[in-house]
């Protein structure tokens, strides 16, 4: 008999060609290709897989929808407007009432902490996914307290994207909960991109939502090595925050994965990401790897775990180091050794996301109790 899964979420790509959330839809199609899983999931509108079902109300969907176009429940609590500011209490009052309206599910695989609040009390074990942005969630004061009093109903597997969230979710939560990091997979598109870099004008690439955060000190740092036209920077990516784009960086918006994929990854010398945002995994990252591009980061958590794993990323500290970093990768024989490196690390990694899906139906019988 199936194992009766339910999968929330509040981010997911509306269209093939939407960029919000599209890890949820590859983890739930990867996962919804295993034997024995029966998935009900409560998720902005988009296409499911086969065999997976809504639960909840219809207006559920529509109220997700919107919040989601409206720039999603972290852009709700950043920068709350008439509309939304009460966004965060619906959201809660509509995933605790679709949890009571359904039958026992046999799991919950919860995608962000704050989803866990609302939990049934049916006992059911619950596999709760932790991102980056949860670390900001657990700053809140009482929000750990009001998460271990729904941890405590049930068994629970805390399972952050990321190694490097594990100590912070251990503390807080390692006498009730089980913590086992699980990183997401890529899409084989991305191992199967041929790169043909134009190193003597190298382009690189930025590609991110564009918010203070993103950005970081990329445009303070980048003017000297890019405003000459030797070099030229791409951004890619929603302008959220309306930030002033400086004229020498060539901004092109959001762009589909396919356009990545086909026009500009195979081109590009490297990425680019001097981001100061409270990161989990970066799942660009992973995919830049598998498409064996070079990456020069920040210093931040999210970034060092990768390194820390064996990902032969160029962390850079300074305007110093950052300014000698580029040069570097752009001798061809160097950028096609340092990409070939990653691709390895990729593959032998994160894996595909069918590998992901093995990782969390692991354990999900592992909570069922099925050896």
């Amino acid at each position: 008999m199936a194992m009766r899964i339910s999968f929330c979420g509040t981010s997911y790509p509306a269209d093939s060609t939407d960029w919000k959330g599209v890890f949820l839809r590859h983890l739930l199609f990867a996962l919804a290709r295993r034997d024995g899983l029966d998935f009900a999931c409560w998720l902005p509108p988009g296409i499911l897989p086969d065999g997976a079902k809504r639960f909840g109300r219809a207006s559920d969907v529509d109220f997700l929808g919107a919040l989601l176009r409206s720039g999603g429940i972290a852009q709700a609590l950043r920068r709350p407007r008439a509309r939304t500011v009460l966004a965060p209490v619906e959201l809660i009052y509509r995933l605790h009432r679709a949890y009571r309206s359904e039958p026992r599910f046999d799991l919950h695989h919860v995608n962000w902490l704050q989803h866990s609040l609302v939990l049934p009390d049916d006992g059911a074990p619950a596999l709760v996914s932790a991102l980056g942005t949860d670390m900001s969630l657990l700053s809140i004061p009482g929000m750990p307290a009001l998460l271990r009093r729904a941890f405590k109903r049930r068994r629970v597997v805390l399972a952050p994207n990321a190694s490097w969230m594990a100590a912070r979710l251990r503390d807080l939560f390692g006498d009730i909960c089980e913590i086992a990091p699980v990183s997401f997979g890529i899409d084989g598109r991305w191992f199967d991109i041929a790169r043909t870099p134009t190193l003597d004008a190298p382009t690189w690439l930025v590609v991110s939502r564009v918010t203070k955060g993103k950005i970081g000190d990329l445009f303070d740092w980048a003017e000297p090595l890019f405003g000459d036209g030797e070099r030229r920077l791409v951004l890619i990516g929603p302008n959220q925050d309306e930030l002033a784009i400086p004229g020498w960086i060539d901004y092109r918006g959001a762009a589909s994965a396919d356009d990545l994929a086909a026009r500009w990854f195979p081109n590009a010398a490297g990425i680019i990401t001097l981001s100061r945002h409270p990161e989990g995994r970066p799942q660009l990252m992973l995919e830049a790897a598998a498409s064996g591009l070079p990456i020069v980061a920040s210093n931040l958590s999210a970034h060092v775990d990768l390194l820390d794993e064996g990902c032969p990323l160029n962390i850079v500290e300074t305007p110093a180091q950052f300014a000698l970093s580029l040069p570097r990768l752009e001798d061809p024989v160097t950028n096609r050794a340092t990409g070939a490196a990653m691709r390895a690390w990729a593959l032998a990694g994160p894996g595909t996301w069918d590998d992901c899906a093995a990782r969390y139906t692991a354990l999900y019988d592992h909570l069922a109790g099925v050896h």
